[in-house]
């Protein structure tokens, strides 16, 4: 009988280390510029000498009339009311108690703060020129000199396009957001660089003290942070199950809204498959209102699943007959493993939760002559005990050369099992199936790295874990940028940094949209916030696709919009929203096309507005804010003949608004084309709507389609009432989860859409 060895919970880092993934960066010579100016001069004589230009120009648009706080807030000046904060400095030689107090007070000048050799002041923008010119001792008169900050700014944040969102004042404001992670040393310093705010709150479990062991969770905090600087920090240190289960507790008690755990857990009572003692801490969190974001891991090449194959030894064949899986880059070679490195190797199969099917595993040694057993975890699985073993060992040979063996003891079938070693990848690996806990719980937002300098199509990162999961669920769920800079590492990998990026990006979404659930926002950004990479549609690479922000967040969800001829002359424009925020109302727009044409000149809808063609015919008032779904339309009523464009302008109560794409409409000319709407709700479970409107009477078909151009079934057959809303409803109860395609058919029409099944 085996003896029974007592397991410790394990978890890791999903860090890439410059052991073995070093970067190198190649000096590139800079190319010789040259410019040659023109010869002739600029005109000085009217300058206001005193006066730095941006302040120059700002007291001329001043003086003008002209939209100076535009001008302002692009130079980044400092306005407070009608003054503008700047910096004096004396004349060389002297000092500020030189410059005529008296004067600068009679011009409205205030003193924010001076110092020996500048004052910190506030001048009112129309006394510009006149302290520059008539206050004695002034030297010159500047934007506030300020130190560069030598924080890092992650250069995710322009690649999903969040800087867009932060310039429009979405910066994470009112949203909680924790890191739980094993380490957070460097981050004094790090908040003192200005990579960290200001304040946080803390706690650590371990009793080890918040700022020891690795930087892991500083890394971590600094991309959170560059993406959503005005979110409410919480950092939780853990070392243990216990600590993570107490950690996610605080985070309910402290109303956290969303969680980053950069972290990968192994061998905690699940197959990798969203069940276990980790995934069910992660979507007890869920339960009570958290959105949990955790990087897929960085095991594609460090991970191995198959069916055990007995070779004829009681071991398994991991190919050509090869029992030993060697730590290596592929097969003929392998890492010469130095003195001192920790080793560490998991095993588990599919038995859970406890089955009397008995594997163990062993770590073996190559020591000149032959292989030997350096390390084994031989747990008797009895059927009271979970199907786990894993080993954890420190090389004490120089260049050490070591391998895996998989061994059944005592089994009634071959299981499917899977491997996971670190940190020295396989030489046989599976990278499919990679994904480790929690981030295979279905609604955790898992995410996948792309390398900064490959985000514009990828590949991904080849350590990146890829879906499915074990139970054959599509996952990760996004991908996100990696290889960005930060104080506490530098230059750093992995999915580690990929999942704050995207923590950062639906801390975003949320201070956008202030009354979405974690589901809301999970689904705006698969939807709305993603560029679909790989294979259509999900996949087991990328998800939904490189997270990218749309260039505007507007405030409202268009779920449809249509124009059409519903009697006579009259023209129906009608809309569907998902939800609301902050809205006041919409504005109706109308103009005739060029010659009656639809042509190249009308296909700039953000301009066309401001087109004085453009005519505002009606106003809907909107229903604020508001998370259920909502229907409107306008009637413009006895249109004149001939082809026009309709706009929608969407109003905030704060005054910003959004335009939304043109509809083009003919009125007494027969139209030569339909109109198909995307379905909604997309994704969906079980069933959906899809619209569409014919501006004639027409025998219409829509079919819907797999992934293989297999016809599922047929939605609508027959025809089609003319300048109305047609309606086809899609249940999918008895189908699979994934990508279809919808598509219209009426005469020389066809138009083909996708929509996505959740089971």
């Amino acid at each position: 009988m085996k003896t029974r060895i007592s397991l410790s919970i394990i978890f890791m880092f999903f860090i890439i280390t410059n052991t073995l993934f070093s970067q190198n960066y190649e000096t590139i010579k800079t190319r010789d510029l040259r410019i040659e100016l023109p010869t002739a001069q600029k005109a000085k004589s009217k300058q206001i000498i005193k006066l730095s230009s941006s302040l120059e120009n700002l007291y001329k648009q001043h003086k003008e009339k002209k939209d100076y706080k535009e001008f302002a807030a692009q130079s980044k000046l400092e306005l407070i009311d009608e003054r503008v904060v700047v910096t004096i400095l004396p004349q060389s030689g002297f000092t500020t108690t030189d410059i005529d107090q008296n004067t600068l007070k009679g011009f409205g000048v205030r003193i924010q703060a001076k110092a020996k050799h500048s004052m910190s002041v506030e001048i009112p923008i129309s006394q510009l020129e006149n302290v520059a010119t008539q206050v004695k001792g002034i030297g010159e008169i500047r934007e506030p000199i300020r130190p560069i900050e030598h924080s890092v700014l992650s250069e995710g944040v322009a690649l999903m396009t969040a800087d867009n969102w932060q310039a429009m004042g979405y910066q994470g404001s009112g949203v909680k957001v924790a890191v739980i992670d094993g380490g957070f040393n460097k981050l004094t310093a790090a908040q003192t660089n200005g990579d960290i705010p200001l304040s946080y709150v803390s706690q650590d479990f371990t009793g080890t003290d918040l700022e020891t062991g690795t930087e892991h969770g500083t890394a971590v905090a600094e991309a959170v942070y560059d993406v959503a600087p005005q979110a409410q920090f919480y950092f939780y240190k853990i070392g243990t199950l216990t600590d993570f289960e107490n950690a996610k507790d605080a985070c309910i008690s402290n109303g956290v809204q969303i969680v980053n755990h950069s972290m990968g857990w192994f061998n905690t009572g699940g197959y990798y498959d969203g069940t276990g003692s980790v995934c069910n801490i992660a979507s007890d969190a869920i339960t009570n209102g958290i959105l949990w974001v955790n990087a897929a891991g960085n095991s594609a090449e460090y991970h191995y699943r198959a069916t055990f194959a007995d070779n004829g030894s009681g071991t398994h064949n991991f190919g050509s007959g090869n029992n030993i899986n060697l730590l290596g880059p592929g097969p003929g070679y392998y890492y010469p493993i130095p003195a001192n490195q920790e080793i560490r190797v998991f095993l588990n199969w599919n038995s859970y939760p406890t089955q009397a099917q008995d594997y163990d595993l062993y770590l073996v040694r190559w020591n000149g002559s032959t292989w030997v057993t350096a390390a084994a975890s031989t747990r008797w699985q009895n059927g009271t005990v979970p199907p786990e073993e894993d080993i954890d060992y420190i090389n004490q040979n120089a260049n050490g050369e070591y391998g895996i063996v998989v061994s059944k003891y005592s089994a009634t079938v071959n299981v499917d099992f899977t491997l996971f070693t670190w940190y020295y990848p396989l030489v046989y690996r599976t990278n499919t199936s990679s994904l480790t806990d929690p981030s295979t719980v279905t609604d955790v937002v898992t995410v996948g790295a792309i390398d900064r300098n490959n985000y514009a199509s990828g590949p991904q990162e080849t350590f990146s874990s890829q879906g499915p999961t074990t139970d054959g669920r599509t996952k990760p769920d996004v991908a996100a940028p990696d290889n960005c800079n930060s104080y506490a590492y530098g230059y750093w990998s992995g999915t580690s940094l990929s999942s704050p990026h995207t923590a950062g990006v639906c801390a975003l979404i949320k201070s956008r949209y202030s009354g979405y659930t974690p589901t809301q926002i999970r689904d705006y950004l698969y939807n709305n916030c993603t560029i679909d990479l790989g294979d259509p549609g999900k996949d087991n690479i990328y998800g939904w696709g490189k997270v990218n922000l749309p260039s505007i967040p507007v405030p409202i969800q268009l779920a449809s919009s249509v124009a059409n001829v519903i009697r006579g002359n009259d023209v129906e424009v009608a809309w569907k929203t998902i939800s609301e925020t902050n809205n006041y109302g919409y504005e109706i727009y109308r103009r005739r096309t060029n010659s009656g044409l639809i042509g190249s000149s009308d296909a700039n809808p953000q301009s066309q507005i401001a087109n004085p063609q453009w005519t505002k015919i009606g106003f809907v008032e909107g229903h604020a804010t508001t998370l259920a779904p909502q229907s409107y339309s306008y009637v413009d009523k006895s249109v004149g003949f001939g082809k026009y464009l309709y706009q929608i302008k969407q109003i905030d109560l704060d005054g910003k608004s959004t335009t939304y794409p043109e509809m083009a409409v003919t009125v007494g000319v027969e139209p030569k084309k339909l109109t198909l709407a995307q379905n909604y709700p997309n994704p969906f479970n079980p069933s959906t709507t899809i619209e569409f409107t014919v501006p004639q009477a027409s025998f219409v078909t829509m079919k819907v389609y797999n992934v293989l151009g297999q016809e599922v079934l047929t939605l609508f057959k027959g025809d089609a009432e003319a300048g109305k809303i047609n309606t086809a409803r899609f249940d999918a109860s008895n189908l699979p989860g994934g990508v279809y395609f919808y598509r219209l058919r009426a005469g020389q029409f066809v138009e083909t859409k996708k929509l996505v099944v959740l089971k």
